[in-house]
């Protein structure tokens, strides 16, 4: 989620973020570090921030949040920030196997010809 919204600020070269950062110390009267989410959300729509709201609302939902309840808006803007804090997206790669070459493979014949019968009737036949 982070990567998807890193990668629309990233394309629309969006570099707002200390802006957006002072806005939510501006919120913080206390200082500590954390404002109500809904603070936080309302500062983050007026700033018109280029990504789609349901990915930065999401994102908001799972921020570290102290006793009252508030969000750690320096965790948000840090994670949105796709310029100090990259995310790299992972993409699929698929892995290669390696080809086993003709003579390792058992099939049933060979399976069946590797079986030492001599031996095997040997105890058979002899043990009591």
């Amino acid at each position: 989620m982070i990567a998807a919204i890193q990668e629309q600020l990233r394309k629309a070269n969006y570099e707002h973020f200390t802006n957006v950062y002072d806005a939510c110390r501006h919120q913080d009267i206390e200082q500590k570090g954390y404002i109500d989410m809904l603070e936080l959300h309302n500062v983050v729509r007026s700033f018109n921030i280029p990504a789609k709201q349901e990915l930065l609302d999401g994102v908001l939902m799972r921020m570290q949040r102290n006793s009252n309840g508030q969000v750690d808006y320096k965790q948000y803007i840090d994670a949105i920030n796709w310029r100090d804090h990259p995310v790299s997206i992972q993409r699929y790669v698929p892995v290669s196997i390696a080809e086993t070459k003709a003579k390792e493979r058992i099939g049933p014949l060979e399976g069946v010809m590797a079986v030492n019968y001599k031996a095997l009737l040997k105890d058979l036949l002899l043990s009591d």
